[in-house]
């Protein structure tokens, strides 16, 4: 993630990443921060992350420039603090909350013909949205939201499926899952309800 901030007077500018404030802040200082949700979460973790293959989120305190490899979907809450500094004394600071979306991505496990063989329609769509698997005639549909909760599962027996998107709580970006009838992902297709 590059922030691109420059400084107009040429100033040194500093960054590094504070604890949010709570969504919730009175109009007089100080300001509260939230709470990280306990085990996973720190300042100093702040994606959760459970592995050494994906390290922690970090900072580059010149650039500003922000390194992340999540493990899991979800959004994740952070503060970057830009410290800015004239012939070496620190004249200011900015505090800027941010949300970080981390979408689930398709696998490389699912071929891109399979994944061409499922086809979506219409999609936008307001209401219904078919589903039509050219070689599959038994599996189940899962769909998700962005943060990757699962919010409807179906079992089906047909080459078409049909889903009536008017039972989900909201509309926005969600994620159809489809897989074969040993759990197989054949393939995740993006389904706007709009």
């Amino acid at each position: 993630i590059d922030l691109n901030v420059t400084d107009a007077d040429g100033d040194s500018l500093v960054y590094s990443f504070v604890d949010p404030f709570s969504y919730n802040i009175c109009h007089s200082k100080p300001f509260n921060t939230c709470t990280w949700a306990s085990g996973l979460f720190s300042l100093s973790n702040i994606l959760g992350n459970q592995t050494s293959t994906n390290p922690p989120m970090t900072i580059d305190p010149q650039s500003g420039i922000i390194n992340c490899s999540p493990e899991f979907a979800g959004v994740f809450d952070f503060a970057v603090k830009v410290e800015e500094y004239r012939n070496g004394i620190k004249i200011g600071e900015v505090i800027k909350d941010i949300q970080y979306h981390s979408l689930p991505c398709a696998t490389a496990s699912i071929s891109d013909e399979s994944n061409a063989r499922i086809n979506v329609y219409p999609n936008p769509s307001n209401d219904i949205v078919t589903i039509n698997m050219s070689q599959l005639s038994d599996g189940q549909i899962i769909l998700t939201d962005i943060l990757g909760k699962v919010v409807f599962s179906k079992s089906f027996t047909t080459k078409k499926v049909q889903l009536n998107l008017n039972s989900l709580e909201s509309k926005g970006t969600y994620f159809a899952k489809v897989l074969d009838s040993a759990g197989s992902v054949l393939a995740i297709k993006k389904l706007i309800y709009q």
